[in-house]
């Protein structure tokens, strides 16, 4: 596997193919990951999502 940083220009072109994303926390020590649903338009991110251990 090759990993390499990304630029902006690379994140903002995938950004904008993209509607679902993985949001991943720890809390008390214990690593979790949830799935996000996303926008991207003006520049910005717009997310919506309801109460939980994330918010």
């Amino acid at each position: 596997m090759n990993i390499k940083e990304m630029t902006r220009q690379d994140c903002v072109a995938l950004l904008k193919t993209q509607r679902i994303g993985r949001l991943a926390c720890v809390r008390d020590l214990k690593p979790y990951v949830v799935p996000i649903h996303f926008a991207f338009g003006d520049n910005a991110i717009f997310s919506f999502s309801l109460p939980g251990r994330k918010v």
